[in-house]
């Protein structure tokens, strides 16, 4: 393995996570994570030059249908009569992101 992954690594991306580890954590992590690096590295190893791009290995496709505008019989406007608030048609919510 070229580069193992070490405690200040995994500390430093806890931190970047506003993760807080133990010291065991953090010592299983680093292992793990160079455990995964290493891994990958094995992949990268195969020779992959003689096989066609896939995108799906199962063999099924995706089924669409074109969309279908479907009359319910409400006028949207009476359905925003009964919210608390409405903004441009919208129903207004109090904002939950900080």
């Amino acid at each position: 393995m070229d580069k193992a992954i070490t405690k200040e690594d995994v500390i430093k991306i806890a931190k970047l996570a506003k993760l807080e580890l133990t010291k065991d954590e953090i010592s299983k992590y680093s292992e793990e994570l160079s455990e995964i690096i290493e891994y990958v590295q094995k992949l990268n190893s195969v020779d992959t030059s003689n096989l066609d791009p896939t995108i799906s290995v199962n063999g099924l496709n995706n089924i669409t249908r074109e969309d279908q505008r479907i009359e319910y019989g409400y006028d949207p406007k009476s359905l925003l009569e009964n919210v608390p608030k409405v903004k441009d048609n919208f129903i207004q919510v109090k904002r939950v992101i900080e």
